[in-house]
């Protein structure tokens, strides 16, 4: 005689879950495992160490209720499976469950096929983490469903399709499968196999096409093969911003693109002109030796006079509230101060957009690389405060560090001393 107990539980379960009463037992399987999925997703995606622990620890829980689950449902009426499967969904898992609910909606309980005897399927598939559908041979509902874990489920006896797909290769795979009674099936696919051709042409010649960070020629439309699958595409030249993306390569037809490369800021003919009229940096000097004293720096700006000021009025030495020396703490706060109340359109306290890096006038830049001399540093100014990638605090001279590599280029371009 049933265990009236034992059906509050399931139906507890169901409830729970966001079955109607009717599930069957293979439903409401079907459903955890989606849960378990949806939980193993979130714990590919954290961040936090604290929050993956806790992700492992539903995880172990699921799983031992699952199979404490499956083995009441093959052995007979048992409470223990359900008990701690109701017992997760309730406790370890709710925060799980909020989410999956939220972003899966669960669809209505569809029709199962009945019958006295079961058949055994175990699914496992490259790469690991695909998943399995059992679809009805006629009908065309879903029977079953999981991840390709490799654990063997009962299923009803039956005629069916099995299908096995990835998120991440483009290739499905799917054949007619036969369960009959007390039979065993194991299926193992390998998905994201073959080839398939990827074109690339770049809107400037002599743009270098990248596959996954591999370079592998020029990006002028010729074609090169790929393995199905999910993969990274840049193409980077000089003077250019990079153009990446990511694609998804099927062995149907080849995959086409058109890299459109924008230009980066480029140098002016008046920071060309100052550039120019710069004289020569000295050679660095030996390890241990002692700097020379500099000499006064030049204008910054072609046919000014040397009595003229350049345009940056914060200059070293000039008495109290003097910067300082070039590259001193000091020199480095008031330059700071004196470039952030000039250009920072959008009041947030920093350099902090491209607008704002691009309004420095090159002459304003060169003037601050003559002041760093004055320091008599055997090292570069773009080097010393990080624009070139080196180490750096943070807000080096009113820069934040995701604008620093875009007001490297424009250094560059203004003509200012790089080690590149």
């Amino acid at each position: 005689m049933p265990d009236p107990r034992q059906a509050r539980f399931r139906d507890s379960i169901r409830q729970i879950l966001g079955v109607p009463d009717s599930a069957s037992p293979e439903r409401v399987r079907a459903l955890a495992l989606k849960l378990r999925h949806h939980i193993q997703n979130r714990l590919a995606r954290a961040t936090d160490e604290e929050f993956a622990e806790a992700r492992r620890r539903e995880l172990q829980e699921l799983n031992a209720d699952l199979e404490g689950a499956q083995t009441s449902a093959e052995t007979g009426p048992s409470r223990r499976g359900w008990i701690g499967l109701l017992g997760f969904l309730l406790g370890a898992g709710t925060t799980a469950l909020l989410g999956f609910l939220l972003a899966a909606p669960l669809q209505e309980e569809d029709p199962t096929p009945t019958g006295d005897t079961s058949a055994r399927l175990s699914v496992d598939a490259d790469p690991g983490n695909s998943e399995w559908t059992l679809y009805h041979a006629e009908e065309d509902y879903i029977v079953a469903e999981g991840l390709t874990d490799g654990l063997a489920r009962s299923v009803p006896q039956g005629s069916y399709r099995l299908r096995v797909d990835n998120s991440d290769c483009p290739d499905v795979w799917e054949r007619p499968v036969q369960l009959p009674p007390g039979a065993s099936r194991r299926y193992a696919p390998t998905l994201c196999q073959g080839e398939g051709e990827l074109i690339v042409e770049a809107s400037e010649p002599g743009a270098r096409l990248k596959v996954n960070g591999i370079d592998v020629g020029q990006a002028q439309g010729e074609g090169h093969s790929l393995r199905t699958g999910r993969h990274t595409v840049t193409v980077e030249k000089e003077g250019f911003e990079p153009w990446e993306g990511q694609i998804n390569i099927a062995s149907e037809e080849p995959v086409r693109l058109l890299a459109e490369l924008a230009p980066r800021p480029q140098e002016t003919g008046e920071a060309r002109e100052a550039r120019e009229a710069r004289p020569q940096a000295a050679p660095a000097a030996p390890p241990g030796a002692r700097p020379a004293a500099p000499s006064p720096p030049p204008s910054p700006v072609a046919g000014a006079s040397p009595d003229e000021s350049p345009p940056l009025r914060t200059r070293p030495g000039t008495g109290k509230g003097g910067a300082g020396k070039g590259g001193s703490k000091s020199w480095h706060d008031a330059i700071r101060h004196q470039l952030v109340s000039d250009y920072d359109s959008n009041g947030s306290g920093s350099l902090d957009t491209q607008r704002e890096i691009q309004s420095i006038p090159c002459p304003v830049l060169l003037s601050v690389e003559s002041s760093y001399a004055t320091g008599g540093l055997a090292v570069e100014m773009v080097h010393l405060y990080g624009f070139d990638g080196s180490d750096a605090p943070a807000n080096t001279l009113g820069v934040t560090p995701a604008m620093r590599s875009y007001a490297y280029d424009r250094m560059k371009a203004c003509g200012l001393r790089t080690r590149l």
